[in-house]
Order: structure tokens, then C-alpha cells, then sequence
């Protein structure tokens, strides 16, 4: 039932837990902006075990409704009927729910005749037909469902779908530290970096693997961020090579996440799957290189971005190795740098949200 009274009372509800609010958390706090200039508000709402992570507590001292989610799903259940009463929130909009919590939103949103908007940051795979998929394909569709690429809005099962291609808030990438240097092996050494929180999907496994072959040829050095759970990251790498080799670091994630790219020389995207892939784009605003598996849903088909297919491991090996040799091209950085703030500034995703909103009140 669409509510006549258009109050844009957001609840922005997730079990998003990660150390830094990156790219994902400055678009939401953009989009909060227009919702306050429609005379509405949003209220954030986490589980509990984030309460002593130290953004999300500076949220709350920025006068923003924070709200925290018991585990228990009785008592998950009564808070979040009580945000819903007491907050009345006309939009419930759900990121990264894990499925107790989407099945109490979905079955609050029903109860009390709240839109529901799924926003789907990676391809659906419910495709299973036990009881227990069949319950959480009813929680997972809203009643206006989002894909964060084309790719990912076309594998959503569901009529009321809309793609929003995210967006990069390009400001914060400005802001780094010009003193951080890595430890390297030696001053001239070709710096990759790659985001590997997890070890397979994002393909730490194949990056170390093609890499070995040109370490011992040139001076390379592999830089693989993890937000969470390092030591994992550290042992399945120990399993699989029998050693961590001694041109791979793993790296603590920064806010400020430009700080790596600045004094890095290659960008990796290795991953397996991909719903968009943030970083591949932040990486280009950076002006270093990119490599990109071919795989849906990432905008590899920038202007400078060197593809490979994610089965072809000796093309991968092959265009790390002509990264290496390459001289700089700072034209060609330059326009690809004008055509990301183009097509993926941070405006684009807020009007196209706001309009999801409209939609459906």
C-alpha cells in the first residue's frame, strides 16, 4: 500500500560490520543529504556487535539516529517492530541482511504494511527448491528489488526490479597520506595490489599463482588488503603454497584506501564474482593500472582497463608481465579518469535512489 502522506522515513537497515565505512557507507551518507532536503530522515540500523566499531559510534555523535539489533531473533524481532512504530518509517531499505535478519524485516514490513526495497549488491543465488530457500526467496524480494550493475539486476527472479549502477563518492579519494611508503624488497619494484578478503571468490589463490611465475624474473611485490580475519587469509595461503612468499604482504584495510593505490603501480580484480566491484573504479580515479577478470557484473569495459578471461591464467600472467614493461601513459590515465567521474559520480546514484523512493510511496 503506497502511503499518501510521502514521509520519506528511511530505515536503512544492514548487517554491514566491516572496520571502515568505505565507498558503500559515504553513498549512503550522500543520499541522506537529499532525503533530509525532502523533509524526511534516515535511521541507521546495525546489529549489535558493531556497537564498538569506532565509525558507527561518530555516526551516532553526528546527531544521526543509530540503532543497534539484538542477535536473538525474538528480541530482534521486538526492536525492530519498535523502530518501524516509533521511528514511522514509511521505506524499510535492506543492504547486506544477513537471512534471520531479512526474514524479521520482511515479515515486520508485512505486518505492518511497510515498502520493502532489496538491494542486491551481488548476484542472486537462491536457486535451490528445499523449505528453506523457498522461505528466504520470499524474504529477499522486496517490493521494489535493486541490482548494483546490469548483471545483477538480470539475475534477480523477480518482476519489480530496477538496476542503480553504484557509484564512487571521488572526493574521498582525494584525501590520502603522501608519506605512507610500502616496505618493499627494492626501490624499483612493480607494486600490484588486490582486495582478498575472501581467499577464493576474489582470487588471492590465482593472483599469487600467476605472479610466482614472474617473480623470478622481475622485482614484483603483491599488496593484498584484507578487512577482516587476516590470519585466515595468511593460513589458506600457507596450505596452498606451503609458504607465504616473500613478495606478498597482507595489508590492514585504511580508510583513506587511496593512500595504497597512490604508491601502487598495478590494480588487480582476480575475483571469481563480482556484483560491481568498487574498487576497480576508485583504482582508475587513481591513475594506476587496472587488470580485470571478464567477468559480469564489473565495468570492465572502461576505456585502459586490460581484461583477461577469468579460465585463461596465462593471459593474466601475460598482461601483468606487460604492466610491468610498459612505459607510463599518462594521456590515456588522464581520460580514463575523466570518463569514471562521469559515469560513476556519486549525483548519478543519489537521483536514481531517490527516485526508487518515489516510486514506490
Amino acid at each position: 500500500m503506497k502511503n499518501k502522506d510521502k514521509l520519506y522515513n528511511i530505515a536503512i537497515i544492514t548487517d554491514y560490520a566491516a572496520p571502515y565505512k568505505g565507498n558503500f557507507f559515504e553513498s549512503l551518507l550522500m543520499l541522506e543529504k537529499s532525503v533530509l532536503e525532502l523533509g524526511g530522515k534516515i535511521v541507521f540500523v546495525f546489529p549489535d556487535k558493531t556497537i564498538n566499531i569506532s565509525w558507527i559510534r561518530n555516526l551516532a555523535t553526528e546527531n544521526r539516529r543509530i540503532i543497534y539489533l539484538p542477535e536473538n531473533y525474538l528480541t530482534k524481532w521486538n526492536a525492530v517492530i519498535k523502530v518501524l512504530k516509533d521511528q514511522k518509517i514509511t521505506i524499510v531499505h535492506s543492504h547486506f541482511c544477513l537471512p534471520k535478519t531479512q526474514l524479521v524485516l520482511k515479515t515486520a514490513c508485512r505486518l505492518r504494511g511497510i515498502q520493502l526495497i532489496q538491494h542486491y549488491h551481488n548476484h542472486f543465488n537462491l536457486n535451490a527448491k528445499d523449505l528453506k530457500t523457498i522461505l528466504l526467496k520470499w524474504a529477499y524480494k522486496g517490493d521494489l528489488n535493486i541490482g548494483c550493475s546490469d548483471s545483477v539486476t538480470n539475475s534477480i527472479p523477480y518482476r519489480h526490479k530496477v538496476s542503480v549502477t553504484n557509484a564512487i563518492l571521488f572526493e574521498r579519494l582525494d584525501k590520502y597520506d603522501d608519506q605512507f611508503s610500502y616496505k618493499c624488497s627494492q626501490k624499483e619494484s612493480t607494486i600490484f595490489i588486490m582486495l582478498g578478503f575472501d581467499y577464493k571468490r576474489k582470487g588471492v589463490d590465482l593472483a599469487i599463482r600467476a605472479l610466482q611465475r614472474l617473480a623470478s624474473i622481475y622485482s614484483i611485490e603483491l599488496k593484498v588488503v584484507v578487512s577482516v580475519k587476516p590470519e585466515k587469509i595468511k593460513d589458506m595461503i600457507r596450505q596452498e603454497f606451503g609458504e607465504i612468499p616473500s613478495w606478498v604482504e597482507i595489508m590492514p584495510p585504511r580508510e583513506d584506501i587511496a593512500t595504497y593505490y597512490r604508491v601502487s603501480d598495478v590494480f588487480l580484480q582476480v575475483a571469481h564474482e563480482e556484483g560491481f566491484c568498487y574498487a576497480l573504479v576508485e583504482a582508475l580515479y587513481s591513475e594506476i593500472d587496472c587488470i580485470s577478470s571478464n567477468i559480469p557484473g564489473v565495468p570492465n569495459n572502461i576505456p585502459g582497463v586490460k581484461v583477461f578471461d577469468i579460465q585463461n591464467e596465462t593471459e593474466l600472467i601475460e598482461m601483468c608481465e606487460k604492466s610491468i614493461l610498459a612505459k607510463i601513459d599518462m594521456n590515456q590515465k588522464a581520460k580514463t579518469k575523466e570518463f569514471v567521474i562521469k559515469e560513476f559520480g556519486i549525483d548519478k546514484w543519489v537521483d536514481s535512489i531517490i527516485k526508487c523512493y518515489k516510486m514506490i510511496l
